[in-house]
This record gives C-alpha cells, sequence and structure tokens, in this order.
C-alpha cells in the first residue's frame, strides 16, 4: 500500500493506512503487482507509473543492509575502475589500430610488389635494347668485315692486273737482238754484205768453171 501525499510525500505501511482514511483518493493498493503495466495510476487525480511510486528505502536501512552484506569488503570502498564502455572503446580503439596497421602494411606490400613488377620491367627492357645493340653491333661488325675482304680481295685483283700487264707489255717489247736486227742500218749492212757474198761467189763459180 502506499499514499501520495499534495507534496509529492510518499508514505507506505501503517502511516498510508492511516492517512489514507482522510484521503482514500491517493492511496494505490499493491501496486507492485502493476509494475511493467502500461496503464497509470491515477493518485490525487494525477496519473502515476507503478514504478515512480517505489520509493527509495531510508539511507539508515540502507547503511544496515549493506553493512551486514558478505560483499561489503568487496564493494564499499570506491574504486575508480575502468568502465564497460572505456573497456569497449578502448577494445575498439585497438581493434581500428590493428585494422589500419594491417591496411597500411598491405598498402605498403602491394606498392613494394607494384615497384618490383615496374622494376623487373625496366629490367628486361634494358635487357632486350642490350640485346637488340649487341645484334646490331655484331652485324656492324660482320658488314665491316665483308666490306674488308672484298676491299682486299679487290686490291689482290687490282695488283694481279697490273703484274700482268706490265708482263704482257714487257713481252711485247723486241729484245736487243731484236732490235738491232730490226734497226734500217743493220738491214742496210746485212744486204749489202749479201749482195757482196753473191758476187763474191758467183764470181769464184763462174770463174772455176772458165779454167777448166
Amino acid at each position: 500500500m502506499v499514499l501520495l501525499r499534495a507534496d509529492e510525500t510518499v508514505l507506505t505501511g501503517e502511516s498510508a493506512s492511516r492517512r489514507g482514511l482522510s484521503e482514500p483518493h491517493r492511496v494505490a493498493h499493491e501496486f507492485k503487482r502493476r509494475v511493467g503495466d502500461p496503464n497509470p495510476i491515477l493518485l490525487g487525480g494525477v496519473p502515476h507509473s507503478p514504478e515512480s511510486l517505489m520509493a527509495p528505502a531510508p539511507t539508515e536501512t540502507m547503511t544496515q543492509i549493506i553493512s551486514v552484506s558478505p560483499l561489503n569488503d568487496a564493494y564499499a570502498t570506491a574504486q575508480d575502475r575502468q568502465s564497460a564502455y572505456e573497456t569497449l572503446n578502448a577494445a575498439t580503439q585497438e581493434q581500428a589500430a590493428q585494422a589500419a596497421a594491417a591496411a597500411a602494411a598491405e598498402a605498403q606490400a602491394k606498392a613494394d610488389a607494384a615497384a618490383a613488377a615496374a622494376q623487373a620491367k625496366a629490367d628486361a627492357a634494358a635487357a632486350k635494347e642490350a640485346e637488340r645493340a649487341q645484334v646490331a653491333a655484331d652485324k656492324a661488325r660482320v658488314q665491316a668485315e665483308k666490306e674488308a675482304e672484298r676491299a682486299r680481295v679487290a686490291e689482290e685483283r687490282e695488283a694481279a692486273r697490273q703484274v700482268a700487264a706490265e708482263a704482257k707489255r714487257q713481252a711485247a717489247q723486241p729484245t736487243v737482238v731484236e732490235s738491232v736486227l730490226g734497226s734500217s742500218a743493220v738491214k742496210s749492212m746485212l744486204r749489202s754484205a749479201g749482195t757482196a757474198l753473191g758476187r763474191e761467189i758467183t764470181r769464184n763459180l763462174f770463174g772455176t768453171a772458165r779454167r777448166r
């Protein structure tokens, strides 16, 4: 039983019973059974929930109950302990930090992989370019060797041609004897000698015949 006075003072027990005789419209019987009921209780024409009529126990009673409680030693002294909110908040922050660190590590790993791939691509391109340059250098060297060989063969052929031409020229020139015999003076002398010799032979032949 409870009685709600005009000054909002709550009376229970015998006090409420005695006062309720003169103010029955402010009395509620067995209101605890209605705890949780959404329908209000009218006391003095004012609606109240059952929970609002449950006044706290007096301080002396609470102190006496707490002093004899077996949990008094553990909870009598106030502790500045971390609340559940603070614990959850700290755990959430730690999880967020771990997630951020994992994301940063993953991003760094991706960046490192991308850099390694780019470096490998650049190395492959450089190796390919070096290979092209080597092939071009080898081709140029082979071409130069061919050109040098052709020039050498041409020089040898020209030298052989010149030797052959000189030999032919020298072969076409008459010898000293041929030059002497072929001169007009020698020919004239030979003709004179031949004529004189012929006369001498004829004279000898015909002179011998006459004497016989």
